[in-house]
């Protein structure tokens, strides 16, 4: 039997360079012998996560990496106890809740930056003018000094400020803002929003006892002036898993379902959100937290409306982008997107397509992946998800060379 020993520089170095070491082994009984101290650097240390496997749904993913557990010939628990639960839920039922009473909250999550919230503030104010009902605003203000807010709480006396000088993420800040929201109806609307003065009037007539969320159009373009969003979501399924896009508005008219409400410019059920939020917790710090709460709502039997008429201009993660590196923003963006994936069944393509994909992502996403409560999440989201009613199926795109595409019947974006 061949003996490998593997030095704490190379365990320090991370998984892909213990592939490569005992890549040329491949196929040979082993002995693997790590250094000691590795061992016993705490239950982070980077050998302990690599060699251990997790629960993902009694599922459980291995968190090794696919070139090492192929080498290593590791076993990772069978990951489909939920999958083959599943035929014996019972269908859903509606969503009880007592009938809503008119009245708005409105919660901005803001992270120091005072300038920009003054003109989200502003706007606010204007369209608040056409609104009958009563209204309460509340701003998040997290990761900054209050002092910094003081000439704005001056301007605008009706506002709450609640403030917390640690970060709080988005689901965070707005988890802080529900603690004080009094009215049945949440406008979520992020600090880099600016409404324009009919946006909350146009989506109000849309409240009903089986609605959700009514989402506002946005408008918002990058550098090329390529327009980059617009609040009508609609998803599709390629080679690479699930993916949410921005459709087209062709009719400036008609209130319409689509698959989730954007969580920076529309309109909730209060105590809705409050339940959705609480299971969204492990998209944090950022994305994809309200296409979770979008989706839960269809398959709870409620509808998602999207009001071309409301309408809002965004400035593009102009908060994200200032705390977080650009790649970090787009490693978390694609973990969550997996992570989705795994909690909804989405793409169908079995456990193994699924683990590698998990295993293609950075070191650090496999990490996150690996933590029990998302692990617990997974499971629980899955056992439910095949259950109907169910949204609008995803159209599936074959890879390149693999013949045409079967459009379902409709879709949200299409019919």
């Amino acid at each position: 039997m061949a003996v490998v020993d593997l030095d704490p520089d190379l365990t320090a170095a991370g998984p892909s360079a213990i592939a490569a070491a005992l890549a040329p082994r491949v196929g040979e009984p082993l002995l693997v012998r790590f250094d000691a101290a590795a061992l016993a650097a705490g239950p982070e240390s980077a050998l302990r996560v690599w060699l251990r496997t997790v629960p993902f749904a009694t599922l459980a993913v291995g968190e090794v990496p696919r070139a090492l557990r192929d080498v290593l010939d590791v076993r990772v628990p069978d990951p489909t106890a939920a999958d083959r639960l599943a035929p014996f839920c019972r269908p859903r039922g509606l969503v009880p809740l007592p009938p809503w009473r008119a009245g708005i909250s409105i919660i901005i999550p803001e992270r120091d930056a005072p300038e920009m919230l003054g003109a989200a503030l502003a706007a606010l104010a204007t369209a608040q003018e056409r609104v009958a009902e009563a209204a309460q605003v509340i701003v998040v203000a997290n990761g900054a000094p209050a002092a910094g807010y003081v000439a704005l709480a001056q301007q605008y006396p009706h506002v709450e400020f609640v403030f917390s000088e640690a970060p709080l993420g988005f689901a965070g800040a707005i988890e802080r803002g529900l603690a004080e929201a009094r009215h049945d109806w949440t406008y979520l609307l992020n600090n880099d929003m600016t409404l324009d003065a009919n946006a909350l009037a146009a989506l109000l007539p849309a409240r009903g006892d089986d609605v959700f969320a009514i989402a506002s159009q946005i408008f918002q373009r990058d550098a090329a002036g390529r327009r980059e969003e617009t609040g009508f979501t609609d998803w599709y399924v390629d080679e690479a898993g699930v993916r949410l896009f921005h459709a087209p508005v062709r009719d400036e008219r008609e209130v319409r379902p689509h698959l989730c409400a954007s969580g920076g410019a529309a309109l909730f059920r209060t105590a809705l959100l409050r339940r959705y939020l609480r299971g969204s917790r492990c998209y944090d710090p950022f994305y994809w937290e309200d296409v979770e709460w979008g989706l839960r709502a269809w398959r709870d039997g409620l509808r998602v409306l999207f009001c071309p008429r409301s309408q809002a201009q965004h400035r593009h993660r102009a908060t994200t982008a200032r705390f977080f590196p650009q790649a970090e923003i787009e490693r978390i963006v694609q973990r969550n997107r997996m992570l989705f994936d795994a909690r909804h069944r989405i793409t169908g393509n079995g456990i193994a397509w699924l683990m590698d994909r998990i295993c293609d992502l950075p070191y650090a996403s496999q990490r996150e992946f690996a933590r029990l409560r998302v692990a617990a999440g997974v499971f629980r989201q899955r056992f439910h998800a095949l259950r109907p009613p169910q949204p609008a199926a995803p159209p599936v795109l074959p890879a390149p060379g693999q013949g045409a595409l079967a459009l379902p019947p409709t879709s949200y974006s299409y019919r």
